[in-house]
């Protein structure tokens, strides 16, 4: 029998493949335009680089200063590389093509995906160790 982390780390990394496949559409008809403060976007991205900060920092704050296991390590190092997608994406818009900051976006989410997945996995390892196939 498959324990559920093995389960999880399939159904997210299944799930974030199949995201993939919009991020690729949309990278094939995007033009090569530098976004503006003037843009909607730009402040839609704003707002969701804050949220994915937030989201990341709320999940790995109790555990970040003392991990305890390999798998929260991996978990702090995913949260560091989030924090710094979610945040680069920001002035990516402005200086480069439009569709470079989304896919800064779109890393980010996905790394605070599989820094979750890391938490559940240390969670549950504390609980009772990980079966081996």
């Amino acid at each position: 029998m498959q324990s559920y982390p093995s389960t999880l780390i399939a159904i997210v990394s299944i799930t974030t493949l199949i995201a993939i496949m919009p991020m690729g559409f949309a990278w094939k008809l995007s033009s090569n335009t530098k976004g503006s403060t003037t843009d909607v976007d730009f402040y839609l991205l704003i707002q969701n680089s804050i949220m994915s900060i937030f989201g990341i920092f709320t999940a790995i704050y109790p555990k970040f200063w003392r991990p305890s296991s390999h798998a929260e390590r991996w978990a702090q190092g995913f949260a560091i590389l989030g924090v710094a997608c979610a945040s680069a994406a920001v002035p990516m818009y402005l200086y480069l093509p439009t569709m470079w900051s989304a896919l800064a976006s779109f890393l980010g989410a996905a790394i605070q995906n599989f820094m979750a997945l890391q938490l559940v996995i240390a969670t549950h390892s504390s609980i009772s160790p990980l079966k081996e196939d």
